[in-house]
Formats: C-alpha cells, sequence, structure tokens
C-alpha cells in the first residue's frame, strides 16, 4: 500500500487512458470504469502530508469553519449500499486517502508548479477522449462559475510509515497544480457537482466517503475506497448537519452503507473566503484546471 497517488490499497494507479504531458489521464471514462481514463503511469508512490496524525503542514491554507454548521439542505439525506468490502483497514479520520488533510500541500507560491496560471489550462486529449460524464466543477457553486484564486500541490501518502501511514515527499505526479482554492464568501451554498454517472437508482451520482467538521470527500462510484472513478475532496466547506448526521451514522455502523447525493445536491456552506478542491482519478490526484475535464459545458 505505498504508491499509485495514495490509493489506498491500490498498489498504484491505472495504467491506461490519459491526456496530460508525462503520462497521466484526463479522467475519460475514469467515473464508472476501472483501467480507463486513469492518472496513468504518473503516480507517485509515497507519502502525504497532514493537518491530522502526522504532523504536516496544509501550506497558507486553513479556514476557520463555525462549530456549528447553517442548516441548509433537505432535512436527511439518502444512502446506498457499499459495492464490495467497507473500508476497515484505518480510521477515516486517520486515512490518508479520505481524508486529505492528512497529506497536507503546499502553495504554489512556495514550490515550484511551473507558469502557475490561476484559472484555466487546457491539456489535449490523447486517443482515449474526453470523458463527457466527468463532474463539472463549476456546478459546485451556487450561483454555478469557476472563481479560481490559487493553487497547490499536494503531498504524496506512504502506507508503509507508522500504524495509519505518515506524510513523506511533495507529490511529483506530473501536472504541476494538484489542487486549487476558489474565492466564496462565509456561508455560500456548495453543491455536488453533476456528473454523468448514476451509481444507485433514483439518479443519484455519488456518495460521501468523508464528513467531519471543515471537509468532505466524495466519490462517483459506490466503492469505499478511491482506486477506481472519480474523487472530490473540498476542505473549508462547513457539511450540511443532515449529511454529517447521516455520515457519522453510517460510519458507526460500519460504512456497510454511505451517504449517497444527486448531483446538485447540498453539501454545505463555505466556510470563508476561498475554499479547497482536489480531483483525483483512480486514486491519482489531477490538474482541477483542465478546462478539457472538469469545467465542460462551464458558463
Amino acid at each position: 500500500m505505498t504508491g499509485g497517488g495514495g490509493s489506498a490499497g491500490s498498489g498504484g494507479s491505472v495504467s491506461s487512458g490519459g491526456t496530460w504531458p508525462g503520462g497521466g489521464g484526463n479522467g475519460s471514462g475514469g467515473g464508472g470504469s476501472g483501467g480507463t481514463g486513469g492518472a496513468a503511469s504518473g503516480g507517485s508512490g509515497g507519502s502525504g502530508g497532514s493537518t491530522g496524525g502526522s504532523g504536516g503542514s496544509t501550506g497558507s491554507f486553513a479556514p476557520a469553519c463555525p462549530a456549528t454548521c447553517p442548516n441548509v439542505g433537505p432535512s436527511s439525506y439518502p444512502s446506498s449500499p457499499t459495492v464490495g468490502a467497507p473500508t476497515t483497514d484505518h480510521p477515516p479520520p486517520q486515512h490518508g486517502d479520505l481524508n486529505v488533510k492528512n497529506r497536507g500541500w503546499e502553495p504554489c507560491t512556495k514550490v515550484d508548479c511551473g507558469a502557475n496560471e490561476i484559472g484555466f489550462v487546457y491539456y489535449p486529449p490523447d486517443s482515449v477522449g474526453v470523458d463527457a460524464k466527468a463532474p463539472r466543477l463549476h456546478t459546485l457553486f451556487d450561483p454555478p462559475g469557476q472563481p479560481f484564486a490559487a493553487n497547490f500541490r499536494m503531498y504524496d501518502w506512504d502506507w508503509s510509515c507508522g500504524q495509519h501511514g505518515c506524510k513523506g515527499a511533495l507529490s511529483n505526479m506530473p501536472w504541476p497544480v494538484t489542487a486549487s482554492t476558489f474565492k466564496t464568501s462565509a456561508g455560500q451554498t456548495l453543491k455536488l457537482p453533476q456528473s454523468g454517472y448514476e451509481i444507485a437508482s433514483g439518479g443519484l451520482q455519488a456518495r460521501a466517503l468523508y464528513v467531519d467538521g471543515d471537509s468532505i470527500t466524495l466519490k462517483y462510484t459506490g466503492e469505499d475506497n478511491v482506486v477506481v472513478g472519480y474523487t472530490i475532496s473540498i476542505v473549508g466547506i462547513c457539511p450540511a448537519p443532515a449529511l454529517r448526521s447521516r455520515y457519522d451514522s453510517d460510519d458507526a455502523a460500519g460504512r456497510k452503507q454511505l451517504p449517497a447525493l444527486h448531483g446538485g445536491d447540498v453539501l454545505g456552506t463555505a466556510c470563508a473566503g476561498q475554499t479547497l478542491v482536489t480531483v483525483r482519478d483512480s486514486g491519482s490526484f489531477m490538474d482541477p484546471r483542465s478546462e478539457t475535464d472538469w469545467w465542460q459545458e462551464h458558463p
């Protein structure tokens, strides 16, 4: 459990698909099928960063969220059954895949991120093409938009270190940027980014793999891991109380089911003036600025 961009138990990222230089992927086909559209050979073995148990740094972005989150969203959220085995090898708060705060990140003002463009970048599709079903990040925001603020690089996660893994080197994925913050206002509603995938009947598109007081990790397949498909993590979000309650209950009951959401369902509210977002395809962190992949049909 030491490689592949840090996907738990995967031993590595998928080996086909991709549109980005250096052998990575653009997510084509990654939301619902293994082996395609993943971060092809670009994943690095190794380690991660942390605000959690490994004592690492989250760079310059560490928003303070209110102790009591605004009462937004529906009064209850459904759950859908976990496909395959639930994650039980590491407690979710200490898990390097589920809680990305354990990994940490560094601002591109302090580490090399290439040209560090704030805003869209273009990566041409390869022969696999672009996944038309990939999540649309502009639909995270209400109203929809693309308010880029700053760029960051994530740390890897070393599963061989300690009881639950720990932070190691800064990720050397081929993408120059692997996390971005977006301008938000405290209390602004944030929603599940729309995709073309359905993980359960009734139009449910994603499940909440992790929810705490200031972050959410979402997965666009039914498995309780990030090994195959798309994963979005959001830091600086105050989760909707009913969503957090549903997650806490399902987690305590053994994760045989987890909260499920429709595209556009309320996730919670922004805690402050910036909200951090990461996108993973089959365990590997991607460049969230890629207009080709994550911003299709944006305003």
